[in-house]
C-alpha cells in the first residue's frame, strides 16, 4: 500500500504499550483515508469527524471503524493481561 508509515496520523494514549499494539500501518492508512478521529472509551469505540455529514457519508466511516476493530490483535481484548 502506498504512503504507509507517513506519520499523518496522530495518537495519544494513557497506555503507550496498548497504543503500540493497535497502531499498525494498516490502521494508519485507514485513518488517513477516512479523515476521522476515534477513541476507545471503556468497551466502546467512538469516532468523529468535522462538519455535517449525511447518512450516506457516515456509513463508510462506520465501516472503517468496524475494519479497525476487526484488525485489533487478540491481546487488545484482554488488556492488561
Amino acid at each position: 500500500m502506498p504512503n504507509l508509515g507517513s506519520h499523518l496520523v496522530r495518537y495519544c494514549a494513557d497506555d503507550p504499550d496498548f497504543a503500540a499494539l493497535i497502531s499498525t500501518y494498516v490502521m494508519e492508512r485507514l485513518m488517513h483515508d477516512a479523515r476521522m478521529g476515534w477513541r476507545i472509551e471503556g468497551n466502546r469505540m467512538i469516532g468523529w469527524t468535522s462538519g455535517r455529514k449525511t447518512y450516506e457519508d457516515l456509513l463508510p466511516l462506520a465501516e472503517t471503524l468496524v475494519t479497525l476493530i476487526d484488525g485489533f490483535p487478540q491481546q487488545a481484548w484482554c488488556w492488561p493481561e
